[in-house]
């Protein structure tokens, strides 16, 4: 899912409510979640009513994940607004775990 947002600088908006519901909210799939809606939001994202799929995170995402994205933007502060690498880029590995005595992923 990283490289694929990456590489097409684009940024899932409609899987929150999926990811809360099938994992722990701990989890690496809803952490980096919370992370791309903190760190690479948008204002549609927020203010849409409804998506093209009828599956957007602004009216179906839980409180657990709202709650999460607002920490984060607060713990942040302006910081989260600067140019420069998100957290995802900086290290992957935050995101899920390698098995003992596997390389960490390359960036």
């Amino acid at each position: 899912m990283i490289e694929r947002t990456i590489e097409r600088k684009k940024y899932p908006n409609y899987m929150a409510k999926w990811a809360f519901g099938h994992f722990p909210k701990d989890s690496g799939v809803c952490r980096l979640l919370v992370d791309f809606y903190a760190y690479q939001h948008d204002e549609s994202w927020i203010t849409m009513e409804k998506s093209k799929l009828g599956r957007d995170d602004s009216v179906q995402a839980p409180a657990e994940f709202w709650k999460a994205v607002l920490a984060t933007v607060f713990k942040e502060g302006p910081n989260i607004y600067a140019s420069g690498p998100k957290p995802w880029q900086k290290d992957r590995c935050q995101y899920h775990k390698h098995p003992d005595g596997e390389p960490k992923c390359s960036a």
